[in-house]
């Protein structure tokens, strides 16, 4: 019977529910197959016995929740009940053994003997895993008992412990002795004849970490003998490896003629081993065999094999011997570097096989380097240029990433005249490759160009750097960002006039491009703020105002609490270098409607953060006529975060009061104070008590309150703002007459609705005019107590008839 789950036993019974209510004939069950989908009655095993698909009445009806009559059908969906005790016996054998250990106090020997006799796997892992913490406090001789111990039984164990105890034991290689070194080694080698592949490579691994600390004697006397005979043909694959990287292991202890007599007439055998792996791994220890060998043998026992395998038909093998030779062409001298090996590299250069060209794009800026010194024609330069811009545009993606990887060393090995001839255009076509990954070497390494070239490639650059900058995958724009303040820096000392404009016009155009999305990740924006402000000065006025100002208003309000700060010192930092004073009045008006007067209280705890970022563009003059008043307002916020902000900036807003000549704000700020020591509030009573005891302790100590800024830069800054405060002056006052000409306004068509409507046989009187009748001398005078500009006109009311008053005139007697 297939396995079936709860939910598909349940669709079953309910299909079968349908079907035996239904006239239809029975439907014939299939069995359920690999790839179609549980839940229809069809994909079910066997029919239902009967009784399971009718109920008592016969009716069919059959609950949702019924099971069938298969004792076996839910068995396997939890664990069986013996199973379930076997588990808990194992946990509990688990901590009866930790009980033990912990209760006698017992030893590190006799922890490693207990565990590794009562223990279970996962304790016996557990312990390997910390045993280095616990040996290392101890003698050589605990610690050769206490390896012994672990070791013993080693043979015995469960293969998972077999496999990753040997990764535990190489921490532990520095604390042992010479003999004690010797007794693992013995062990390692019996590890070695298991028959399980990934038990031998993992012991494989201990063997070559205990080389270094094993005697001479044993090394010279036993390795060697052990390296050789692993490398005979009958040895599986992975013991050929072994023989093949220990051969390159024991040149660094073993003297040359024995090197030359034991160790090389093997190797030269393992590399024309059948199997792919143990050439490429024998190739990559000819170097360290040519080195033990000496310059004049390795020319000639080593370098004819080493070129042979270039041509190798597998890739692997000729790339590790194309490695090999780059790390020994220093070594042999540029003698034979330019006899031998350069021809050798030109002529795969010049006719490359396929199967190389992955090879050579892979090491060419290595070797480039290296064989920098033998290019001195113009046809060689020529073929090397050549070679490099063809492999730039293959259709291999991995051959194009390797291009842009190398694309620093190509042109740090090649004369500096090539980058304007050859090197630019393969510049300009990896930095718009369809590969990301090579977009993203063509970024990562566009920096280490600046110092290898000219001046006049500032204009070469330019377009790689734009298509990179405005790349719309985020790892390009990461890898570019590490580096960009080097490459702007560069830009804008290198670039002049209208191409340094039209330059940073486009690269501020893809900065906003990176945050055009509805979600922003907070690490970009902060990118694009910082490289804003670091080059605010090579941007247009224009372009900062209309299209980065607005993006930054937005991210204030909804934006990444941790950058709130930061968006507001840049929308002030840009405010501060507005030449227009009316542009820059309204920036402040409308600060504080949308911030410091909004309805979000995130909006007003933002505001103290431009409040904060102003003192460092703007005169104190600036931000007490501006901004003060509106913060006074805040004493009273119903928020506790927004007062709390509020608070905690006072000793900040206390340095824009004037000190001689006080007006109503610093009486208003004293009150504040005051106000906000007695919040209801904690926390902001203790920051508002912060500022009250440092102003107490500077007067007892007659002493000011230390300032941050330069009354010298405060009375030029002020200066220059003199034109937008007093026409924000001007503004202001406007706005004030405007909103008295409303109220009065309201309270006169208020007083019309309230007046009663006249009789419905009398005409009611012409509104012809509604202007007050002008007062005579006699009445009062003909001056208004409101500005001319603003008269309010009153509804006209009748007045009883008055007779001119009588003159009387006295004659003296």
């Amino acid at each position: 019977m297939d396995y079936r789950s709860p939910f598909e036993l349940r669709q079953q019974l309910l299909e079968e529910a349908r079907a035996s209510q239904s006239t239809l004939p029975p439907k014939k069950w299939k069995s359920k197959t690999k790839g179609s989908s549980g839940g229809n009655g069809d994909n079910c095993a066997a029919p239902l016995p009967r009784h399971c698909s009718v109920g008592k009445d016969g009716s069919g009806f059959m609950p949702s929740t019924a099971l069938p009559d298969d004792p076996t059908a839910l068995v396997r969906e939890v664990p069986g009940a013996e199973n379930i005790e076997a588990l808990n016996a194992a946990l509990e054998r688990e901590e009866a053994v930790q009980r033990y250990v912990e209760k006698e106090k017992l030893s590190v020997e006799e922890s490693a003997k207990y565990i590794m006799a009562n223990g279970s796997t996962m304790q016996r892992i557990s312990f390997f895993g910390h045993v280095r913490e616990q040996l290392v406090d101890l003698p050589s001789k605990g610690i050769s008992k206490v390896l012994e111990t672990l070791l013993d039984s080693m043979w015995a164990q469960d293969p998972e412990l077999q496999c990753r105890a040997p990764e535990n034991l190489l921490k532990l290689v520095g604390l042992l002795d010479p003999n004690t070194a010797t007794k693992m080694y013995d062990f390692t080698k019996t590890m070695l004849t298991v028959q399980t592949p990934e038990i031998r490579v993992a012991w494989c691994e201990l063997l070559l970490g205990l080389i270094d600390y094993l005697p001479v004697s044993v090394l010279q006397s036993d390795l060697i003998v052990l390296a050789v005979n692993k490398s005979e043909h009958a040895q599986p694959q992975d013991q050929r490896e072994l023989s093949c990287k220990l051969f390159g292991a024991l040149c660094q202890h073993t003297a040359s003629e024995k090197v030359e007599e034991l160790i090389l007439p093997r190797a030269l055998a393992l590399c024309q081993d059948t199997n792919v792996g143990v050439r490429q791994r024998m190739c990559q220890q000819l170097c360290a065999i040519a080195h033990s060998l000496g310059v004049e043998k390795a020319k000639t026992r080593v370098a004819p094999d080493l070129f042979e395998l270039l041509s190798d038909e597998e890739q692997a093998v000729s790339r590790a011997a194309f490695s090999c030779l780059i790390d020994l062409v220093e070594f042999f001298g540029p003698v034979y570097r330019r006899e031998k090996l350069f021809p050798i590299i030109k002529n795969f250069i010049s006719n490359p096989p396929s199967e190389v060209v992955g090879l050579l794009v892979g090491e060419f800026g290595r070797f480039l380097d290296a064989i920098k010194t033998d290019i001195m024609s113009d046809d060689d330069v020529k073929l090397f240029a050549d070679f490099f811009c063809a492999a730039a545009t293959r259709h291999e993606e991995e051959a194009r990433r390797q291009c842009a990887f190398n694309f620093p060393a190509v042109v740090a090995s090649l004369p500096r005249t090539v980058f304007a001839t050859h090197l630019s255009k393969a510049l300009l076509s990896l930095s718009s490759d369809s590969c990301v990954a090579a977009r993203v070497s063509a970024a990562a390494g566009m920096h280490e160009l600046l110092p290898l070239l000219h001046s006049p490639t500032a204009d070469l650059l330019e377009r790689p750097f734009l298509r990179l900058i405005g790349d719309s995958d985020t790892s390009v724009r990461a890898a570019l960002v590490k580096h960009i303040n080097n490459l702007l820096d560069y830009f804008r000392s290198e670039l002049k006039s209208s191409s340094r404009v039209s330059f940073f016009s486009a690269v501020l155009d893809a900065l906003l491009s990176w945050v055009s999305e509805p979600v922003v990740n907070w690490h970009t924006m902060q990118h694009v703020m910082q490289i804003v402000d670091h080059y605010i000065d090579s941007f247009e006025e224009r372009t900062l105002t209309e299209q980065v100002v607005p993006r930054l208003w937005e991210y204030a309000k909804t934006g990444a609490t941790i950058l709130k700060a930061d968006c507001a010192t840049l929308i002030m930092h840009i405010a501060s270098r507005i030449e227009n004073f009316i542009a820059k009045a309204q920036m402040f008006s409308r600060l504080n409607s949308e911030y410091g007067r909004s309805s979000s209280c995130y909006a007003r705890q933002t505001y103290i953060y431009f409040v904060s970022a102003s003192f460092r563009f703007f005169s104190m003059r600036c931000v007490r006529e501006r901004m003060l008043e509106c913060c006074l307002e805040l004493q009273r916020d119903s928020v506790t975060a927004v007062r709390l902000a509020l608070a905690r900036s006072l000793p900040l807003l206390s340095q824009t009061l004037r000190k001689s000549n006080a007006g109503a704000l610093e009486e208003e700020f004293t009150a504040m104070v005051g106000r906000l020591c007695e919040d209801v509030d904690e926390e902001v009573q203790e920051e508002a008590a912060k500022y009250v005891a440092g102003c107490e302790r500077r007067a007892r100590a007659n002493t000011a309150a230390p300032s941050r800024f330069n009354e010298e830069v405060d009375s030029r800054r002020e200066k220059a703002e003199l034109a937008m405060l007093e026409h924000a002056k001007e503004t202001d006052k406007a706005e004030r007459r405007a909103k008295l000409r409303d109220l009065l306004k309201s309270e006169r068509e208020k007083e019309l609705m309230e007046l009663p409507s006249p009789p419905k046989g009398r005409k009611p009187a012409p509104p012809a005019s509604t202007a007050p009748l002008p007062l005579t001398r006699r009445h009062g005078s003909k001056l208004s107590i409101l500005p001319a500009a603003n008269t309010v006109s009153l509804p006209r009311i009748a007045t009883a008839k008055q007779t001119p008053a009588r003159t009387m005139s006295r004659k003296r007697p």
